[in-house]
């Protein structure tokens, strides 16, 4: 009996002591976990270019080129177009909300896979302005950008941006002040006097390729015959 309770004694001191050792553990694992989380982003802007793109001073000292999820920059006003709010608006009312303030960036799960990184190196971020709300929702709400469809970003997030933009075109403001108003509907201004002699250039080469030097010589000969005649008393 006495050899039977010490046996069961020692089980019990071994059982607690292992279980100790698994709340260490365990209280080590989660500590690591904390401490290497990467922390919410935070900065002020310095810069904005074309509504969409910012220049942000983290708070860490470095300087991060970022893109807006989830919106695309109005058309540039040009003759052709109708009175109505256009990019030079958009950036106005970006370099209000935002220049020289600071802002929060989330970064977004969907971009996880591509380094949340666009092609030119930019940060792809949910700008989170001052009272908490979405930089992009503000702009889409008040008709000042385009929902960009083409982004990847969390579904849920997408829906509210989709929806301010139904009720941006009911209430016709912004860009959507003028019927209708989408993205590439105008037609760009008529050629230059330098991209017209380009395209004759290139014409003339593309023939001279066709029909073989002897064309261009031809042309050169008879000019220069229509010279010599205009010289003749």
């Amino acid at each position: 009996m006495i050899r039977c309770c010490a046996n069961s004694s020692a089980a019990a001191r071994t059982r607690r002591t292992l279980g100790a050792l698994v709340a260490v553990l365990v209280a080590a694992v989660v500590h690591a976990g904390v401490a290497h989380a990467i922390p919410p982003l935070a900065g002020v802007v310095t810069h904005v270019e074309q509504s969409v793109f910012l220049t942000v001073k983290l708070d860490t000292g470095e300087i991060e080129r970022v893109r807006v999820i989830g919106i695309d920059p109005l058309p540039i006003r040009h003759p052709k177009m109708p009175e109505g709010v256009y990019r030079e608006d958009a950036d106005a009312r970006v370099r209000e909300l935002v220049l020289d303030r600071r802002v929060g960036l989330n970064l977004d799960d969907a971009n996880a896979a591509f380094g949340h990184r666009d092609r030119e190196g930019r940060l792809l971020v949910h700008v989170i302005v001052d009272g908490g709300d979405y930089l992009a929702f503000l702009l889409i709400r008040d008709g000042y950008a385009y929902h960009r469809t083409e982004d990847a970003f969390d579904p849920a997030i997408e829906a509210v941006f989709e929806t301010a933009q139904t009720e941006a075109q009911a209430a016709k403001r912004g860009v959507w002040a003028v019927e209708p108003a989408q993205k590439d509907q105008y037609p760009s201004p008529g050629p230059t006097a330098a991209e017209v002699a380009a395209a004759v250039i290139g014409a003339l080469i593309v023939i001279a390729l066709v029909l073989g030097p002897g064309v261009l010589e031809f042309i050169a000969k008879k000019e220069s015959g229509r010279d010599s005649l205009a010289m003749v008393p």
